[in-house]
């Protein structure tokens, strides 16, 4: 799968398990960094004295969701009887 997200800031790659009664389990997330010095969320995040407020990024961009292959486990845990 290639997946193609806009340059610019962080974002955040969930990956989840749909069971077949349609609840979603988290299964694995991962930030992804844009290497930004002035990015709040990157390593990359300048270290010294600055207005980090008025000049950083401080929005980690909308999460990308993607749905783990051949995860549809039969029973689900949130279902109680």
């Amino acid at each position: 799968i290639r997946l193609r997200i806009s340059p610019g800031m962080c974002y955040k790659i969930i990956q989840y398990a749909e069971y077949n009664c349609s609840h979603q389990t988290v299964t694995r997330q991962q930030v992804v960094d844009c290497r930004k010095r002035d990015c709040r969320f990157s390593p990359s995040h300048q270290m010294g004295t600055h207005s980090c407020g008025s000049t950083c990024s401080q929005t980690l961009v909308s999460c990308l969701t993607t749905l783990t292959a051949n995860s549809r486990p039969p029973e689900c845990f949130l279902i109680k009887d």
